[in-house]
């Protein structure tokens, strides 16, 4: 809403400052004056957002938006909620509405209509998805349980990447930042269950918090595949050390935010000679 607000203020300041002015005296063969005050209502300015009744002088936020905040209260669940979270939050209740009808109403076969229908209603029918356990991902399991060495290592992480999961490391292709019409192999940060390397390196107590309900959470989820308790404990202490050693292998997210940081165009040989100990070969083919 300071966006909305800030355009109205330049708007207002405008409208000020162009407000025709004419010292001469009149003549019959003058044209009358265009006026340039700025135009809202129809062009995109909800006027009944604003708040009159406030001072523009003391309070403009409040003369800009303050009708709107008060008819959209912030909703429990988000820490700011303004225009833009509103149109998506209708996005989300529409794409909704496709899907609900998708899944109810017949559709041709193969159609998209019937493919999404039928994926949406998989994913909502909770009862299936309780009684099937772990059994969809149970041949993938058994594949990581036989692993035994660096290369059987290596081909799951390679089969994960080619499913969209990124262990380790993430991998994708994109547009080379500095060459559009290339798409390039990119290589980056991955690997880490929480959100960055901060929650495993930092002590503040939020993140000390964080840490052990995350480990009881990764614990939980080994018990539900069927482990014991305390091998799932000891599992998820585990799981957490490797991850910190791959924490304290990443940059932070402020150094992420320097571009040319991020931008290493590395020859696949070169690549290879900086990580020996990843056949990438292998996985670009």
């Amino acid at each position: 809403m300071r966006r909305i607000s800030t355009l109205l203020l330049i708007l207002f300041i405008a409208g000020c400052a162009s407000a025709p002015t004419n010292n001469q005296p009149a003549t019959g063969n003058q044209q009358p004056a265009t006026s340039n005050h700025p135009l809202f209502g129809a062009h995109g300015f909800d006027l009944t957002a604003m708040d009159t009744t406030a001072n523009a002088c003391e309070n403009f936020y409040q003369f800009a938006v303050g009708n709107w905040r008060k008819q959209n209260p912030l909703p429990a669940e988000y820490s700011r909620f303004g225009r833009f979270e509103q149109v998506a939050e209708r996005n989300r209740q529409t794409l909704r509405a496709i899907l609900e009808d998708a899944s109810k109403n017949p559709n041709p076969p193969g159609s998209a209509a019937q493919k999404i229908g039928d994926f949406y209603a998989a994913c909502m029918n909770e009862p299936a998805i309780e009684a099937a356990g772990s059994t969809p991902i149970a041949n993938e399991l058994s594949r990581i349980e036989a692993i035994n060495d660096r290369a059987a290592l290596q081909n799951e992480i390679f089969d994960l990447q080619r499913s969209a999961v990124a262990p380790v490391f993430a991998f994708s292709g994109q547009n080379d930042q500095k060459n559009s019409r290339m798409i390039i192999a990119v290589v980056s940060q991955g690997g880490l269950g929480m959100p960055d390397r901060d929650y495993y390196l930092r002590n503040d107590a939020k993140f000390t918090s964080t840490r052990q309900q995350y480990v009881e959470h990764v614990a939980r989820m080994l018990q539900l595949t069927g482990e014991e308790p305390a091998r799932a404990s000891a599992d998820a202490d585990r799981i957490i050390g490797l991850e910190t050693q791959l924490a304290r292998a990443q940059v932070s997210r402020i150094e992420l935010r320097d571009p040319e940081k991020r931008y290493n165009i590395t020859p696949v040989a070169q690549l290879s000679s900086i990580a020996p100990n990843v056949n990438w070969p292998a996985m670009l083919q």
